[in-house]
């Protein structure tokens, strides 16, 4: 990994139930591939870096993947800690992935 010098860092926590497609949407944004991953599923946490020219600054942008799985829940609550944004990912086919929301936020706090 290349040393860059950046002007903003940007911590980003994408959160969401098991297999709603958040490393696709992070694989797309990142990568630019539109390609889906099946059946790979984040053990805990997973992190990854992009940098961005916006107005002539490079921002350095820390998108974290957290799992969805219930039995990581304590350690998240920790990389929830200092982040500057909060990407919800539900799967729109999968209402209880929504309902979910609240009750992964919840735990944030």
């Amino acid at each position: 990994m290349s040393s860059h010098k950046y002007d903003h860092l940007f911590k980003i926590h994408f959160i969401g139930e098991s297999n709603v497609g958040k490393q696709d949407f992070i694989s797309r944004f990142l990568d630019n591939n539109s390609e889906t991953s099946e059946n790979l599923t984040t053990i805990g946490i997973d992190f990854k870096i992009k940098i961005i020219n916006f107005r002539n600054k490079l921002v350095k942008l820390q998108i974290w993947d957290t799992s969805g799985e219930e039995r990581f829940r304590t350690i998240l609550k920790t990389a929830y800690k200092g982040a500057h944004g909060i990407i919800l990912i539900y799967d729109v086919t999968d209402q209880n992935s929504f309902k979910n929301i609240r009750k992964k936020l919840d735990k944030t706090n």
